[in-house]
């Protein structure tokens, strides 16, 4: 296959879809259709992918705030402060990076559909939030307060919209009508300040931007800096998905203070496309606030809790992808694998800290430091033994150098990577395509036989015999759905009841003893010191607490939702029923009937639950807590906040569960009915086109040999461009 090139591909399998296309009334629509689309879907990305000595193309992945833009400007720039930093969801800008001769940046706005979309979930706000309003005004008279509790119980994509509507206020209705129809707008570097970020007039408007900048490190290669995934926004989502399916190579950002949890794996794995990642870096980002949030009392050696706090994260990231091998899916297990074999001759996952780095220039240059960098090297100086405040210590500490050999590892290896990456997309799609060329083989080879061995009396005699089929099976279809939907609901009770208890699990929290200051009494002989001490709770602990209950409810969801509806299982009883009803005559073709079977299985889609959001509740605890510690007597009020907030993460689940069960009972209830209806249609409509065909059975046989003669030639192009 690596010598086989887009081309090849695609002038074979565009002359396989012109004949493909000519059999529509030997085979049927759906067969050809379904051909169509694996053809649409291999031109769709194919150019991108496939574009001969071209740049190497490097995706940035991540949450929003796990520091995407401060990281690649240390890789990128050397701590300049050139990719504005995003304070919110809504100023995370997806950005495409690559080299330019003469500095210039281009804005793409949103579509005015798009934008409709915006509105649309910013009205959702306001209604929600008036509904609160009138719920909450006579129990909280502090209109501040109100305000507050009223916002925490709102989805977070609806308040990310609303922001969004709100910052655009700042244009009149006619300058957002003209720049939403403008498109694009190429502007000069400087100017990007107001498109982009929290400060920017322009910016909650454009979805996406270029930059083309004269730095050497680009030359080969562009970045896509992705805002956080699972983006409120649809259109710029789907954007974020378009870039990432063309990326050779993916660098996961994850904050080492909450690295990776099985909802963020879950969710970076189901973003990265299906063909092709040979090459993928974890960086724990703000790993200087994962050492100092180490529960170690004392003064603690620095390269004791650097280790510690590295292996901890390693085995995190480990156990979090390792679970997806365990749990049997197979994309995961192959992306894992490969993380896995790349790592032979390089390490994957990378402890870095902008800030120490930003802090390292700074020093180098005499500049002074921001209030944020002063706290975190005094923090650091009172907490560990070892610390040292020159520049080229606090480099090295901050881990860039480290990723940028890794990065440069990634750009020497460009030809290779590049041409991995279209292998297995080329080999990819030609299985596709040679599968969905195989089924319309295979209808052709039996509609063929059909006309040797039947007329159109037999036709229609099987006509009546599917509506016997049919009519005799209805209630035992009927009753395997409804075996079906009391299953998955009491897998459903099972786990409500499961969640309930799983709650204590996460009620507890750190509390240290910690010295909070001294002093000194008498004097001469008599003098003594005094040590002061206090209780100390760390808002990360209980952050981290919400988060790994939202995780591992995420992680029971799945589980179930996988289970929810075995179609092997569902589809194993309705073939069984079938063919127990086909074994009452010799006069229906068992592998045609079950072709139709399993094609109305594969329509076959449960509602989805959906993931829950950790932030949606985290907020709410830094909105009452925005200290990054509590002390003495606040500590019992900081328990009864987690404990009311783990109580309402249960309840919106159970309550989602509720809605859920019933979406499925109403999904299930109305397929047991239409199930049996539906494949009598489809049967019916299969044997009324070989009807069809038998009005003309000579001409029909003829060109049907002649069709099928063409299928498996192409079929063995395709084998022998496979191969």
């Amino acid at each position: 296959m690596s010598s086989v090139t887009i081309k090849d591909l695609d002038a074979l399998a565009s002359k396989t879809l012109k004949i493909v296309v000519e059999g529509k009334d030997l085979v049927g629509e759906d067969a050809i259709n379904n051909y169509q689309k694996a053809y649409d879907d291999f031109k769709k990305n194919a150019k991108a992918v496939m574009e001969p000595d071209r740049t190497m193309r490097l995706g940035i992945v991540g949450q929003v705030k796990a520091g995407k833009s401060s990281f690649l400007n240390a890789l990128l720039f050397n701590g300049r402060d050139i990719l504005p930093k995003a304070a919110t969801p809504m100023t995370a800008n997806l950005t495409k990076i690559c080299y330019a001769e003469e500095p210039y940046a281009k804005v793409h706005y949103y579509s005015e559909e798009a934008w409709r979309g915006i509105k649309d979930l910013s009205q959702k706000y306001d209604k929600a939030y008036q509904e609160e309003y009138e719920k909450l005004k006579s129990s909280i008279k502090n209109e501040r307060k109100l305000h507050r509790e009223i916002v925490q119980n709102i989805d977070e994509d609806w308040k990310a919209c609303k922001e969004l509507t709100e910052k655009a206020k700042a244009l009149s209705p006619a300058e957002l009508s003209e720049k939403l129809r403008e498109g694009e707008k190429t502007i000069r570097l400087e100017e990007l300040a107001e498109y982009v970020g929290s400060q920017g007039r322009l910016a909650p408007i454009v979805e996406w931007t270029e930059m083309g900048i004269d730095t050497q490190s680009l030359k080969d290669v562009e970045i896509y800096d992705t805002p956080g995934l699972g983006d409120p926004v649809r259109s710029r989502g789907k954007k974020t998905e378009d870039f990432l399916k063309k990326c050779d190579a993916v660098i996961v950002l994850s904050m080492a203070s909450q690295f990776m949890g099985e909802a963020d794996v879950n969710l970076i794995l189901d973003k990265l496309p299906n063909e092709g990642i040979r090459r993928m870096s974890f960086v724990a980002s703000k790993f200087d606030s994962a050492m100092l949030d180490d529960s170690s009392r004392g003064k603690a050696n620095l390269e004791e809790i650097f280790n510690k706090t590295y292996y901890v994260i390693k085995g995190s990231l480990e156990k979090s992808l390792g679970k997806q091998v365990a749990q049997g899916n197979k994309r995961k297990e192959a992306i894992f694998d490969k993380v896995k074999e790349e790592a032979s001759d390089h390490d994957y996952l990378y402890t870095i800290s902008s800030l120490l780095y930003g802090v390292a220039q700074k020093k180098k240059k005499n500049l002074p430091l921001s209030d944020e960098e002063k706290i975190i090297i005094e923090r650091m100086q009172e907490r560990f033994n070892g610390m040292s405040t020159e520049p080229d210590f606090l480099e090295d500490l901050a881990g860039i150098d480290d990723f940028k050999k890794e990065f440069e590892l990634i750009r020497a290896d460009k030809e290779k990577i590049i041409q991995e990456r279209q292998a297995d997309y080329l080999n990819k799609q030609s299985l596709k395509l040679l599968k969905e060329l195989d089924n319309i083989y295979t209808k052709a080879t039996r509609r063929l036989a059909g006309l040797k061995n039947k007329d159109i009396a037999a036709i229609k005699e099987q006509l009546e015999l599917v509506h016997e089929l049919i009519t005799k099976q209805r209630n035992k279809i009927k009753v395997i759905f409804e075996e079906e939907e009391f299953d998955i609901r009491s897998r459903y009770t099972a786990l409500a009841d499961e969640i309930k208890r799983m709650k204590k699990n996460y009620q507890l929290f750190p509390v240290k003893n910690v010295q909070t200051g001294s002093y000194t009494s008498g004097h001469l002989w008599w003098k003594k010191e005094h040590i002061t001490n206090e209780y100390v709770a760390e808002i990360v602990d209980v952050e981290n607490n919400i988060t790994n209950y939202v995780d591992d409810l995420n992680k029971k969801i799945n589980d179930n939702e996988s289970r929810s509806l075995d179609s092997n299982s569902l589809g194993n009883k309705i073939k069984a029923t079938v063919i127990e009803g086909i074994e009452n005559t010799r006069k229906l073709d068992e592998d045609e009937i079950i072709d139709v079977v399993n094609s109305r299985l594969r329509k076959l889609r449960l509602p989805s639950y959906g993931l829950l959001k950790s932030v949606n509740y985290t907020n709410k605890l830094t909105a009452s807590y925005p200290s990054s510690r509590v002390y003495g007597e606040e500590i019992s009020g900081l328990k009864q906040k987690l404990g009311r907030i783990l109580t309402e993460i249960g309840s919106d689940v159970a309550k989602g569960l509720e809605n859920k069960d019933q979406e499925i009972t109403s999904y299930l209830d109305a397929e047991s009915v239409s199930f049996a209806d539906e494949l009598e249609k489809a049967l019916s409509k299969d044997l009324q086109e070989q009807e069809v065909l038998l009005q003309n059975a000579e001409q029909s046989k003829s060109s049907l040999e002649g069709y099928s003669t063409l299928l498996k030639a192409e079929k063995e192009k395709l084998v022998d461009l496979t191969d």
